[in-house]
């Protein structure tokens, strides 16, 4: 005998997206990268807070601006070895970038002295940072230090309303000497484990 045919309704199977919650998945597919992304950001706050990640550098047009409560001035930058000292080895030149500083109360002078750093930068972003090597050569009058902070000659901070001078030298390769930006970057904050510095860039004139 043959079966009897069904004459009941035709099931039809569930669509496949809906037997694999594909809406959940989606919902998943959402929120992963929020899940993954979130902790790096805030660890990447938290570093920019501690110093440990460099801020973006604002560009200053024109000689002067403000930074952390003080004004900067860029006097202009130098070549050349200028000096009795042993020349620089083949291929480099020394560098020597002049700014002046005024803090605009105590707050802004101790920020200088805690956390103050310096930067030449060339015009494919390579960057060089500051040498003592020929620190001892006489290039302004009553400079002021800028090895870790910013004080003034005696290594005390500059006082509120006082303008100091200092110079920065690098040593960095000759065929870029001619063509170089410097970055300053100064504390927001005083406090030590989360200076929370920001930065400036300049385009100081090259002088003869």
């Amino acid at each position: 005998m043959g079966g009897r045919a069904s004459t009941g309704p035709v099931r039809h199977a569930r669509p496949l997206w809906k037997r694999l919650h594909l809406p959940y998945l989606g919902a998943l597919v959402v929120l992963l990268p929020c899940v993954l992304v979130w902790p790096y950001l805030t660890e990447l706050d938290a570093a920019r807070e501690q110093g440990l990640v460099r801020p973006d550098a604002a560009p200053v047009s024109g000689r002067t601006a403000d930074l952390a409560g003080s004004e900067w001035e860029s006097v202009g930058y130098v070549t050349g070895f200028l000096d009795t000292l042993p020349a620089p080895p083949e291929g480099t030149e020394i560098v020597d970038v002049g700014f002046k500083v005024t803090p605009g109360d105590g707050e802004a002078s101790t920020r200088l002295a805690d956390y103050c750093r310096f930067r030449a930068l060339d015009g494919e972003g390579r960057a060089w940072q500051p040498t003592n090597e020929f620190s001892l050569r006489n290039l302004a009058e009553d400079p002021g230090r800028v090895m870790g902070g910013c004080t003034g000659g005696d290594w005390e901070p500059i006082p509120a309303g006082t303008t100091q001078s200092l110079v920065v030298t690098y040593l960095v390769p000759a065929e870029v000497a001619d063509d170089l930006r410097f970055e300053v970057t100064v504390a927001t904050s005083a406090d030590k484990a989360a200076p929370r510095p920001e930065a400036l860039l300049f385009e100081p004139e090259l002088l003869d």
